[in-house]
């Protein structure tokens, strides 16, 4: 999974909670102005007796309405944390996912590589790799004879002592002071 699905949305589960915590308020609260005009009624007989009594009955069955929406409200906010805490552990996982695969797309595009300092070993009964001392290419270690096919060059290429040094390159020793007037003193 790289990308990041939400579980739900907390914020309109605690909005859809204060609604109905709001309906709940008026839900109570509707019959009362009905059953407080109904109580100030002096009534005799059993007809009063019974208006008393589906009064009550309204008021009873709002209180319990208003309570069982109240209780979906406090459901709906404690699940509204539930989901809220699954959306964060659901984002880091995608996030992990991601770098994952990131990780994964770059280690691909990169191409093999040795390390720089290590040459190239040689073709076996072959010339040593350039910048290789002989010794090291040599079997067992032992320098290889002067008259060996291994020290002398690959064909077409002049031997160290044939190169003249390129222009304006360093002398590997200073020169000597050509001959001349003494200084003065």
């Amino acid at each position: 999974m790289t990308e990041y699905v939400p579980a739900g949305d907390p914020e309109a589960m605690r909005a859809a909670a204060r609604a109905l915590a709001a309906q709940a308020d008026g839900v109570r609260l509707a019959p009362e102005a009905t059953v407080a005009g109904l109580e100030a009624l002096v009534l005799e007989g059993p007809a009063a007796a019974r208006l008393q009594a589906a009064a009550g009955e309204v008021r009873s069955g709002a209180q319990q309405a208003a309570a069982a929406l109240e209780a979906v409200a406090a459901e709906l906010y404690a699940d509204a944390a539930t989901v809220e805490q699954m959306n964060e552990e659901r984002r880091h996982a995608a996030a992990q996912a991601a770098a994952v695969a990131q990780q994964a797309a770059a280690d691909a595009d990169r191409p093999a590589q040795r390390p720089a300092d290590a040459p190239a070993a040689p073709p076996a009964g072959g010339p040593p790799a350039p910048g290789t001392a002989p010794e090291a290419a040599a079997p067992g270690g032992a320098p290889p004879a002067p008259d060996s096919p291994e020290v002398a060059p690959p064909a077409g290429v002049p031997a160290p002592d044939d190169v003249a040094p390129a222009a304006g390159a360093p002398d590997a020793e200073p020169a000597a002071p050509a001959p001349g007037p003494p200084a003065p003193a």
